[in-house]
């Protein structure tokens, strides 16, 4: 099992995230193989985020989900978290209080233009029968 444990870690190390699920009766040492994969992501360099559910939490939508990244959310920087935010992650930010900060990733947005000026539409085009600081006379 441990040895699975490792390949699992690896394939995130490489990009290729993967799911491993560990089930037994109580006492079987499920717990024991959870910490030695924590451990073992902590000696890979990984980030390793823990959280633990409860029966009390059934009722409680998303609750492991908030225990396990809230804490990183709140304490990144507003640079990182626009990062861990970004693309479909960005969906959540309202499981966590986030909803009002935008992320605009300025890579992908058109330069802005100065606001037009009296007589000029916003592409920049003179529009016909208005000259700048002259009203058109009324009809």
């Amino acid at each position: 099992m441990l040895a699975r444990i490792g390949q699992c870690l690896r394939e995130a190390i490489a990009g290729r995230g993967s799911l491993l699920v560990l089930e037994g009766p109580a006492g079987i040492g499920k717990t024991r193989l959870v910490l030695a994969a924590e451990r073992h992501g902590h000696e890979l360099g990984l980030t390793v985020l823990s959280a633990r559910g409860s029966e009390l939490e059934r009722d409680f939508a998303y609750g492991l989900v908030r225990e396990l990244f809230e804490a990183p959310l709140v304490a990144a920087s507003p640079p990182e978290r626009a990062k861990l935010l970004a693309g479909a992650a960005g969906h959540a930010a309202r499981l966590f209080g986030l909803e009002s900060m935008v992320i605009i990733d300025l890579r992908h947005t058109q330069p802005l233009r100065q606001r037009p000026s009296p007589g000029e539409s916003a592409t920049g085009r003179k529009i016909p029968g208005l000259a700048t600081g002259h009203r058109c006379p009324a009809r």
